[in-house]
């Protein structure tokens, strides 16, 4: 163990991987405009704010992971989304969350021993329950192929960009999340996705992050060049502690007067392990990794400029949270649960991470926008 860690930590390992994100070999020079860390693509570049991406879409008119969500976000502002993909019986990629098609289209499939024409058949629920609320679309969806979604946002030709003024358009992100589903051993999602994303040259578009190793490094092995992440989830660590990095949902009298938050990262026992195996960045260098999407629950006063410090870019997750099967602090009163995010929003946008995943797309672009005035879009 200490010798991986000790390899993880090397400077010519991170040189390497800043290399490989096209920073240059010697230089350690940032560009002005962009963000904090050594990221330097169309994640980066021209953006001194925090970036957003719409969970799933994001959407609140129209259901997740469909091609309507994703232009709907694109329509109030978002930079880009964060989809899910997942592998059908016969080799498709699909954007979709769920391993069985129940919740969101009423029917029972299990996506991975499914056929593509299966799937295609299906249509999403005119209405989904949430924890917070009901959503109601009026309207059924298909589930859509990641490469026709991928093609619609290719950036400057693709029809998601059809009207919008030369001198106005810009690449829509996405963060595309390899979903662990069973069986645990098949990987196949992850070579299948690197080799798409390079077949449409959509490679400064697109970061691939997962909570599963094995899908990561297959994606890296596969295409080395894409940007992948590996994705740190409160509900996996809790197992070791169960004390937040923060309490940034809380109101507090400094925060309100405009002042950084008091220190509150963990000193002792098994809250401050948790954040050094997290901060060490193991895992993320054994993959390859150039980015990290961590939930903001995992993340103290300095977490975000350590990783910046390792030349990683730093995503994290989600804010409006609308579906609270995962998330730890389950909150159905929808007051208390904008407010609370608008809390935690304010820390990281002054952390500087370079983006955060929201399923109130609209909302976040109002809030980052309201917190940042005077930095560029």
């Amino acid at each position: 163990t200490v010798s991986v860690l000790y390899w993880a930590a090397t400077p010519s390992e991170n040189k390497r991987r800043i290399e490989k994100m096209g920073c240059g070999a010697s230089s350690d020079k940032k560009n002005e405009t962009a963000a904090p860390g050594h990221f330097h693509n169309a994640w980066t570049e021209g953006h001194k704010r925090t970036l957003v991406l719409g969970h799933r879409g994001g959407s609140l008119k129209y259901p997740e992971n469909t091609l309507e969500a994703l232009q709907d976000a694109m329509a109030v502002g978002a930079d880009g989304v964060e989809i899910d993909v997942m592998i059908t019986k016969d080799g498709k990629l699909v954007a979709f969350h769920d391993e069985n098609t129940e919740r969101m289209t009423g029917e029972s499939l299990v996506v991975a021993e499914s056929t593509w024409e299966q799937l295609s058949q299906l249509r999403t629920r005119e209405s989904v329950e949430y924890d917070v609320e009901t959503l109601h679309y009026g309207a059924r969806f298909p589930i859509p192929l990641v490469e026709d979604v991928l093609t619609h946002f290719k950036y400057p030709k693709g029809k998601a960009y059809e009207g919008i003024a030369e001198s106005a358009k810009r690449p829509f992100l996405f963060n595309l999340e390899l979903k662990p589903s069973t069986p645990l051993t098949s990987c196949d999602v992850g070579p299948a996705i690197a080799k798409l994303v390079e077949k449409l040259g959509m490679a400064d578009q697109v970061v691939i992050t997962s909570f599963d190793f094995a899908k990561l490094r297959r994606v890296e092995k596969t295409v080395p060049k894409l940007h992948s992440g590996w994705g740190y989830d409160d509900d996996v660590t809790k197992y070791l502690s169960s004390e937040p990095a923060n309490k940034w949902y809380e109101e507090d009298d400094e925060v309100k007067k405009g002042i950084d938050a008091k220190q509150r990262h963990p000193t002792s026992g098994s809250a401050a392990f948790v954040q050094w195996l997290i901060e060490c960045a193991a895992v993320d260098r054994l993959i390859g990794a150039t980015v990290v999407a961590i939930e903001h629950t995992l993340i103290d006063d300095d977490t975000v400029k350590k990783f910046h410090d390792k030349g990683f870019a730093v995503g994290s997750y989600t804010l409006y949270p609308y579906d609270q099967a995962a998330v730890q602090r389950k909150l159905t009163d929808k007051q208390q649960l904008y407010e609370e995010s608008e809390r935690v929003l304010a820390q990281l946008v002054r952390r500087r991470v370079n983006w955060v995943e929201t399923d109130d797309a609209a909302a976040t672009v109002a809030a980052v926008a309201k917190l940042t005035r005077g930095d560029n879009a």
